[in-house]
């Protein structure tokens, strides 16, 4: 086994978090500012000149992810996605194509369960052709039968793709377990599969879905915002935002949720080698506004990331100890890989662990794999050391840093935060929010969100080795980590 020279010299080093402190600190302040604002109609705005840039990236988000479809128009906001590039009023699907090659720009398309986000990476010059090429195709596609046929192979495809995604997969089966979906209500289906149904897909969804759907949710002044970040002429970005999205009409949003805990277990029909067991465990954390995301996300960097295969750069001491305990008792199937997650939406979030085990003769090495990492949440709840503390806020402020790493990144980050919380939170601000955290307020946190709460459990593969719901549910407060 191998061990690098880094991971060997680490606990010697003892200056190297308050150098990775200053560094970060003055990295920040030599960032371009950030000006936001909005439209009389409600239409929100954010910009990021970068002195120099060339090239900048436009970012449109709107509030019609599939949370706001039912369970007879599930994937209407994803088939919708892929209709809009297939002609305006103005436009068919070959100019379409035309006016991207004429700015050279790289289109990204994402839908989320609470958002969509439309990017178009330009040259400078081209950033007003970029907001008037997305205002069209958002608020001006046709929907007719034509366009959605053309569309509905490359959805497919891709929730075919997405299908194949055991993370994501694990994921999904997790919100339909911890929100209720029973009820036919737009905005209360947390549950939705955000890519949709093959069902639906291929030919569930008519003409008047997509319609109706565009209309309440894609274009509405409520619930919109276009962001650009690099090479920008700041009056002309705003002339062109405004003539695209100006005659926008804010539309009332409504949005329920009903956070109920569970589990939901997949298991193989036919496993094969090698038998892995794919299981993450969540629980409900608050809305995308609330402070409290900041400690919680400083108990994912203490808490870490692990995989088998790049052992040598683990250094979170909460997953190092779970790996290592794991790995004397059963060393011919060692844990595979572990990762946390945070999904953050207006009212309410989900987060947690996953992690990927091995499954031996006796089947029993992912129930104490699950107990483990699990005792690892609990055991914050208790005790928080202050160099674990020290080292998290270093890794969650270069994650800030990571986040707006570029032009795309940090206009897909601005634009989702206007359509959140109105502004874009200044990194300086952030930063503040980390180094004012004391090891009393994110104990305090974890108790509230975690200690003796509902968790849920996702589970695909071989569940039989796994414990009853019960035993997840008293290990979010055993006294004993």
């Amino acid at each position: 086994m191998s061990v690098s020279l880094t991971t060997c010299l680490m606990p010697k080093r003892p200056k190297v978090l308050h150098a990775g402190k200053e560094f970060l600190t003055n990295f920040v302040a030599r960032q371009a500012p950030v000006e936001a604002g909005s439209l009389s109609n409600g239409v929100k705005l954010a910009s990021q000149a970068v002195p120099g840039a060339r090239a900048a990236s436009v970012s449109v988000t709107t509030r019609s992810g599939s949370r706001f479809e039912t369970k007879s128009t599930n994937g209407a906001a994803h088939l919708l996605q892929k209709a809009i590039f297939q002609g305006t009023s103005t436009r068919s699907a070959a100019d379409i194509q035309k006016s991207l090659a004429a700015i050279g720009g790289h289109l990204e398309a994402n839908t989320g369960r609470e958002t969509q986000t439309l990017s178009l990476f330009v040259q400078k010059d081209d950033v007003p052709a970029a907001v008037e090429l997305l205002g069209d195709v958002v608020r001006n596609a046709k929907l007719d039968e034509e366009s959605i046929s053309a569309a509905r192979p490359a959805a497919v495809e891709a929730l075919k793709d997405w299908e194949n995604d055991l993370f994501g997969q694990v994921l999904n089966n997790m919100h339909r377990a911890c929100y209720d979906t029973t009820e036919e209500t737009a905005g209360g289906c947390l549950g939705n599969a955000p890519l949709g149904n093959g069902a639906n897909l291929k030919g569930g969804l008519t003409e008047a879905d997509l319609q109706a759907f565009r209309d309440q949710y894609l274009d509405n002044a409520n619930g919109t915002a276009i962001a650009v970040a690099g090479g920008v002429d700041q009056s002309a970005f705003e002339g062109a935002v405004e003539k695209a999205f100006g005659s926008q009409v804010a539309k009332p949003t409504e949005m329920v949720k009903r956070y109920v805990g569970g589990h939901c277990k997949i298991a193989l029909p036919k496993p094969l080698p090698p038998y892995n067991q794919h299981i993450a465990v969540g629980f409900e954390t608050a809305g995308f506004s609330c402070p409290d995301h900041v400690p919680l996300q400083l108990l994912q960097e203490v808490y870490g990331n692990y995989d088998r295969f790049r052992h040598d750069l683990v250094t979170n001491w909460a997953v190092r100890y779970t790996y290592e305990r794991t790995a004397e008792q059963y060393g011919k199937q060692p844990l595979q890989e572990v990762h946390t997650f945070s999904d953050k939406y207006s009212d309410t979030g989900l987060m947690g662990f996953y992690f990927v085990s091995g499954i031996g003769a006796g089947y029993e090495e992912p129930y104490h794999y699950l107990s483990r990492l699990q005792g690892q949440w609990t055991k914050f709840c208790h005790r928080l050391e202050e160099y674990e503390v020290d080292m998290g806020k270093n890794h969650l402020k270069s994650k800030y840093l990571f986040d707006r790493d570029g032009a795309s990144k940090s206009a897909k980050d601005f634009s989702e935060q206007m359509v959140h919380l109105g502004r874009v939170v200044p990194l300086e601000e952030l930063f503040q929010r980390v180094d004012d955290l004391t090891i009393d307020q994110i104990s305090d946190t974890i108790n509230h969100y975690w200690y003796d709460r509902e968790p849920v459990l996702s589970c695909w593969g071989i569940y039989k080795c796994l414990p009853e719901y019960y035993y997840v549910r008293r290990w979010n407060s055993r006294w004993r980590y």
